[in-house]
């Protein structure tokens, strides 16, 4: 609903990702974006077509949502030809009190480049690039690329008036790398309906005369660490567990390859967030979350975690920082070491001996733990932010 008598605020918001994509970015910026609107906001967005997902879902067009087709199948190509294409819109983009861009893939901040010098930029980072990417081709610490990353990383901090990222470690990174004190955590979450929703939600009931069924969904790439899972159970647990993975990724294919035909291990295609959620909540007895070891990542959150808090359902934990720490704030929770099978093999055994406990602690915490982490509470920082009222101490926007 618009506020009348006060002054309202244009804003742009540049994501390469939008719903109805399959990625945490797509549906915060989403639901961002549905916020401001009801807000004092006149919002615009450049984005994609949908491209993150094999997925064909409908979705309404919105003459205040440009969606730029991509053909490129490759990353790279994609970020190369999304810049090409917005370029284009940017160069000839009426003026906007406030712009949001979201961060990675951080290409996307060259944009800004293109918009009126005076333009209030907020920056929201949701990764640390380039160092996450450490490891990956051409991209080695201390190396020309990404010495040249890093200049580049700087000059974004430089030029964004505020920043927000998910998680408090990463805020003490971004001040520490930018010399600036503007940067606000703005956590993902869930949205407030899905917290009504989910309490009334039958409770499934694992039936300890068959093996207990464990999923996981969403990315399936170099980062999430799904390898150690489906080398504990090939050999150890394969008669105790059957493991169900959701979703996409560059790895699906070769680790389908290598596990496919393990009667214990199922991969399903990706879902909308809408269908997946009752999906797994209805045939899930536990859920599994995991990580690449490096330092960088402890520094921010799975955008996972608040969607697997709010299927109430006992937890395989691997990750370390922020997001263990709210993990374990429900009690439902069995952490492993996140590079080492023996851990997760005997973590796995945990779970089956103490089922009954940890279900009865996801049951009866979850939800309290997630409902401090709602997209509405989110979104309103950003608001705030956007509206000038977030930080004792900042200059205004």
């Amino acid at each position: 609903m618009i506020q009348y008598g006060v002054a309202m605020k244009k804003v742009l918001i540049i994501t390469q990702y939008f719903y109805p994509d399959v990625t945490a970015a797509a549906y915060r910026m989403k639901e961002l974006y549905e916020y401001l609107n009801k807000k004092n906001c006149e919002v615009c967005v450049v984005t994609t077509s949908p491209h993150k997902t094999r997925g064909n879902w409908e979705y309404k067009k919105d003459a205040s949502i440009r969606r730029i087709k991509i053909g490129s199948k490759r990353h790279f190509f994609q970020y190369a030809e999304f810049l090409f294409k917005a370029s284009f819109y940017c160069i000839r983009a009426k003026k906007f009190d406030r712009v949001i861009v979201t961060s990675p893939p951080f290409t996307v901040f060259l944009l800004v480049y293109l918009l009126p010098r005076k333009t209030k930029v907020i920056l929201d980072i949701r990764d640390i690039w380039p160092d996450s990417a450490i490891g990956r081709p051409f991209i080695h610490e201390g190396g020309p690329l990404f010495t040249l990353l890093k200049k580049y990383e700087r000059s974004m901090y430089k030029r964004a008036d505020r920043m927000t990222c998910v998680s408090a470690p990463m805020k003490s990174y971004l001040v520490g790398a930018s010399g600036k004190e503007n940067v606000a955590v703005v956590y993902n979450g869930v949205r407030e309906d899905d917290v009504e929703k989910f309490k009334r939600l039958e409770e499934r009931r694992w039936d300890k005369k068959s093996p207990l069924k464990l999923f996981y969904f969403g990315n399936i790439g170099y980062y999430q660490g799904i390898d150690i899972l489906l080398k504990a159970v090939k050999r150890e647990v394969a008669d105790r567990v059957e493991v169900h993975i959701i979703g996409g990724g560059v790895l699906k294919g070769k680790y389908k390859e290598e596990y496919g035909s393990l009667k214990s291990v199922h991969f399903h295609n990706p879902m909308p967030r809408e269908a997946l959620l009752p999906y797994v909540r209805a045939n899930s007895d536990a859920l599994f979350i995991n990580i690449a070891k490096s330092a960088v990542f402890e520094r921010t959150i799975p955008s996972k975690l608040f969607d697997y808090l709010l299927l109430r359902k006992p937890t395989v934990s691997g990750i370390l920082g922020e997001g263990k720490e709210i993990l374990r704030k429900s009690g439902c929770v069995v952490e492993f070491k996140q590079d080492c099978v023996t851990s997760l093999v005997n973590g796995l055994y945990t779970l089956i001996k103490q089922y009954d406990f940890l279900a009865a602690q996801a049951a009866e915490k979850n939800l309290a733990v997630v409902s401090r982490f709602t997209r509405e509470i989110m979104s309103e920082k950003i608001y705030n932010i956007i509206d000038d009222r977030d930080l004792a101490g900042h200059e205004p926007l």
